[in-house]
């Protein structure tokens, strides 16, 4: 961290907090500046613990993707034709490329790839265009990249949720739940996931209309998910079509889940017949992350059975994959602060999932929207607990789907909030 890094990005900081409060919708000013500070505050806590605990850039991501992006960023001063082609992945001579760029950076080429497609190569391109406003202070990078996050939580904030009492608690969980303060801050991959699903409801559930602006925020949801991870696309599609279908259709919220269902397993079979087995990929995907992780030695790995070949050996995984995601570690499993602060966390989603499932029984209904956030999560849960055999890891990769747990169900928080304040009216 230096002194003149720290004073642009607190330049940056005002510039961005100015466009928040041109935007603020129905939040108030004040909400907007304090969440924002806080946001900000946890962009510099972040780069403060890959600075001086995990000490080494290369193996952390705010740095790794940074550096590289620093890197990228002087082929423009040198050969600028070749940056445009690499930016917009329209060079041919691989080989040439590799060995002239790539294999200067330390991100670019995975080890132990499973050679689908490299998701670090839209972050190692984003850090390469932000160099050009930043003079190379990462403080830069990380302000923009927070202030992308928050943005997307606000558009979910107020696109999901109808009260304006309701989107202030939506959007003050969404920022100050533990992990989305430090893992959605800064330059890594959840900033751009969170900004990504926040213009797809925006577009979707706020104000939909054949405007170009929407368009362009749409078109740029799915780009920024499908580059960053392309998982987060996949559960979002067949989620969000069975939604509009039982919208239109005006469906409960049980053929709902079904029309999902029906989606999901056509997906697995078109996908199948059109030569790409997704089962193989998920497997592969696991043996890859096992095999590094074997390799790097993470402090809060825990044991993983390897998956077998075929459908059925995902399927029978499932249980664990959602144990691993919504209840581990357990007590017995704690090593480290953070894993500390993450069973603190699996307090806090209990209690709001417990809110969630009692008024919505009380109810007798779940709203279309909130099965719909449901149903895009889940997969996340189940592929990120299947594929992800370290606590830390995990903590980060759920955040954005626990961000929207959150969100949809402040209405039920605020809900029993009203019944426990002795001055109600």
């Amino acid at each position: 961290m230096q002194i003149e890094g720290i004073g642009l990005g607190v330049l940056w900081y005002l510039i961005l907090l100015w466009l928040l409060l041109r935007s603020k919708g129905g939040f108030s000013g004040t909400h907007i500046t304090s969440l924002f500070t806080a946001k900000v505050l946890g962009t510099f806590a972040l780069q403060w613990v890959f600075t001086y605990y995990y000490s080494d850039r290369t193996t952390a991501d705010i740095y790794r993707f940074f550096d590289d992006g620093i890197i990228l960023n002087t082929v423009f001063h040198d050969q600028p034709l070749d940056y445009l082609k690499i930016i917009f992945n329209t060079y041919t001579e691989k080989d040439l490329y590799r060995s002239m760029y790539f294999e200067q950076m330390n991100a670019w080429i995975k080890p132990n790839d499973s050679a689908f497609y490299n998701d670090n190569h839209f972050l190692i391109k984003i850090n390469s265009v932000l160099a050009f406003v930043s003079f190379g202070y990462y403080e830069v990078h990380g302000i923009v990249f927070s202030f992308l996050s928050f943005f997307g939580m606000k558009w979910c904030a107020e696109s999901l949720v109808k009260e304006e009492s309701d989107q202030n608690l939506a959007l003050t969980l969404a920022v100050l739940f533990p992990s989305s303060l430090l893992w959605m801050s800064g330059g890594l991959k959840e900033t751009l996931l969170i900004f990504g699903i926040g213009a797809f409801v925006k577009v979707n559930f706020a104000y939909f209309n054949f405007k170009f602006r929407t368009f362009l925020l749409a078109a740029s949801a799915m780009l920024v998910l499908s580059s960053v991870k392309i998982y987060f696309a996949a559960a979002l599609i067949p989620a969000y079509i069975a939604y509009a279908f039982a919208q239109k259709r005006k469906l409960s919220v049980t053929l709902q889940f079904s029309v999902w269902l029906l989606i999901v397993i056509a997906g697995f079979g078109i996908t199948y017949l059109q030569g790409f087995d997704i089962a193989e990929y998920i497997i592969r995907k696991q043996h890859d992350f096992l095999n590094h992780v074997q390799v790097i030695k993470p402090g809060s790995a825990f044991d993983m059975n390897y998956l077998h070949e075929g459908l059925l050996s995902i399927l029978v995984a499932i249980p664990q994959a959602l144990a691993n995601v919504l209840l581990r570690p357990y007590i017995y499993e704690v090593s480290s602060v953070q894993e500390v602060l993450m069973i603190l966390e699996n307090l806090i989603i209990a209690l709001v999932l417990s809110a969630f499932v009692v008024r919505s029984i009380k109810l007798k209904s779940m709203s279309r929207i909130q099965l719909w956030i449901l149903l895009f999560i889940l997969p996340i849960f189940i592929l990120t607990g299947m594929l992800t055999p370290v606590f830390g890891a995990i903590m980060r990769y759920r955040a954005p789907a626990i961000v929207l747990v959150m969100i949809i169900s402040a209405p039920y928080i605020q809900y029993f909030i009203n019944q426990i304040t002795p001055f109600k009216k």
